[in-house]
Parts: structure tokens; C-alpha cells; sequence
């Protein structure tokens, strides 16, 4: 399993790391109306070793950031991290790693 993420990574971003992922949890997308979920991992010291490989219409843009010196809760209270509830809640998570 963690090959197949590593590759996903390395295909939608350029990068890899030669850490195993870490599992950050699992999170429906919308229960009230949806069965499906979605499961985030935390990839650690990736490198851009790679280019994008994404398929034909597929977007998809990277943005960089020093995790240590975000202050996670003031972005997301001033809406600099845009996103879905459930990143919203992996990005609490992957606090406890750094």
C-alpha cells in the first residue's frame, strides 16, 4: 500500500520521500448524503525529484509551505488555507508530527 501512495505522490506532485506515510485518518466527504470517504496520509521530507505525470484533465497546482512556522489555526480563521473540512482536520492532525 504505501508504494501505491509514494506513486500517487510522485505522479499528481514530483515528489517522493523515502518515508513510509503516515496515516492521518479517515473522513467521509459528506455522510448525510454520500457513503464515501477519504483517506488522508502525511508524506514527511518529500523531494521534488520528479515532474508531474497527471492525466489528461487533470489540474493540479503544488504549494509549498514550512509547516513548524505556520501557524496552522490563525490561517485557517483568516482563510488562507482554502479547503475541504476534512483537510481542515488532517492538517489539526499532522501537528501532533512536528
Amino acid at each position: 500500500m504505501d508504494e501505491a501512495i509514494l506513486r500517487e505522490v510522485r505522479e499528481e506532485t514530483g515528489y517522493h520521500s523515502y518515508e513510509a506515510p503516515i496515516k492521518l485518518g479517515e473522513f467521509f466527504v459528506n455522510p448525510a448524503t454520500q457513503t464515501n470517504k477519504v483517506i488522508t496520509y502525511l508524506i514527511k521530507d518529500a523531494v521534488k525529484l520528479y515532474e508531474q505525470d497527471l492525466d489528461e484533465y487533470e489540474e493540479i497546482d503544488v504549494y509549498l509551505f514550512d509547516y513548524k512556522e505556520l501557524d496552522v489555526d490563525e490561517a485557517i480563521k483568516q482563510n488562507r488555507i482554502k479547503t475541504q473540512l476534512f483537510t481542515v482536520n488532517a492538517f489539526y492532525m499532522a501537528k501532533d508530527y512536528y
